[in-house]
């Protein structure tokens, strides 16, 4: 080998450890940038370097019986008005969440599509069976998993693209399999719209 040949030599074989140390960089300073969320269990949204407070409701039970009570009922909870505030696009979506111990935040909240009645929005959050059961599957579930950004920190995602409507992040106690919220008490609900 010659001597002005060392430098090209070097450099391709470092070339593999160059990369994964910017990548590994990049991300770090990608995680640095998002603020520390002022709550725990509390969801923001990431928009423009900064956290942001979703729109924060109390949800409204109501108990939608089907076939006077044969075909079993739905469970929604209803917030006023027909469009969040919120405004943001599925591309651009970032949802951040401080979570302390060791719960996964993808499993203490579930992410509902909601549908316009009137001068509300619904979200259904379950169903009740009846007599006559129902093979239909219209559930408005969107899944969701989450992402660690640092310790406590996370972003949750949701698994495929969301298309547009009305949404709403509701308190989920995965245990019980219900929504966290007793009788017709109002539950907190973080509500956005997807354009």
């Amino acid at each position: 080998m010659k001597i002005n040949e060392c430098p090209t030599v070097l450099i391709t074989a470092c070339k593999p450890v160059v990369v994964i140390l910017f990548s590994y960089l990049c991300l770090n300073v990608a995680a640095q940038d998002i603020p520390e969320p002022d709550f725990s269990q509390k969801p923001y949204y990431y928009k423009d370097g900064k956290l942001n407070a979703l729109e924060n409701q109390d949800g409204i039970q109501k108990i939608k019986p089907k076939g006077m009570g044969y075909g079993g009922a739905e469970i929604v909870y209803e917030v006023p008005g027909i469009n969040s505030p919120v405004r943001l696009s599925s591309s651009s979506l970032r949802i951040i969440i401080k979570n302390e111990g060791s719960t996964d935040p993808s499993e203490s909240f579930i992410l509902v599509s909601g549908e316009i009645k009137k001068d509300t929005r619904r979200f259904k959050t379950g169903k009740v069976a009846g007599m006559v059961r129902s093979n239909t599957t219209d559930d408005n579930r969107v899944k969701i998993h989450a992402k660690k950004v640092r310790d406590n920190v996370f972003e949750i995602l949701s698994d495929a693209a969301i298309p547009p409507g009305e949404y709403a992040l509701i308190p989920y106690i995965k245990e019980a399999g219900i929504v966290a919220a007793a009788g017709n008490a109002p539950l907190k609900m973080y509500c956005f719209g997807i354009d």
